[in-house]
């Protein structure tokens, strides 16, 4: 049974640094619209982790078929939003919950936005 949580915890343990990580950028730069950049490639860093901890089922090349699909499909739609997203203020959602927040947000932007984008 713990064999099949591993996989599970790892993920989940590499999302929430990912977030994080996401999140102190998102402050840097004052712009939580940040996070939907990086909403696919949460997707391909649990491929990534699922695929180094998950034990060898015994055929390499669906796992790398799998990861290549994922990078290439995460690594489109990031480069899509980012795009989309330079040079305009932050999302009008964003802005309203930081609205309503005040100043708060900042720290309750973290498990509100960061940690259930990644989830």
């Amino acid at each position: 049974m713990t064999e099949h949580l591993l996989p599970l915890a790892a993920g989940l343990a590499a999302l929430l640094v990912a977030a994080t990580l996401v999140w102190l950028l998102s402050i840097r730069l004052d712009d939580t619209s940040v996070v939907d950049i990086f909403w696919g490639p949460f997707f391909l860093l649990q491929a990534i982790v699922y695929a180094l901890v998950t034990p060898d089922r015994g055929f390499i090349g669906r796992e790398v078929l799998l990861l290549v699909l994922v990078a290439v499909w995460s690594t489109r739609l990031a480069t899509h939003i980012a795009g989309r997203n330079a040079g305009t203020p932050e999302d009008h959602r964003y802005t309203v919950m930081r609205r309503k927040v005040g100043a708060a947000w900042r720290w309750q932007s973290l498990p509100r936005v960061f940690v259930l984008q990644a989830l």
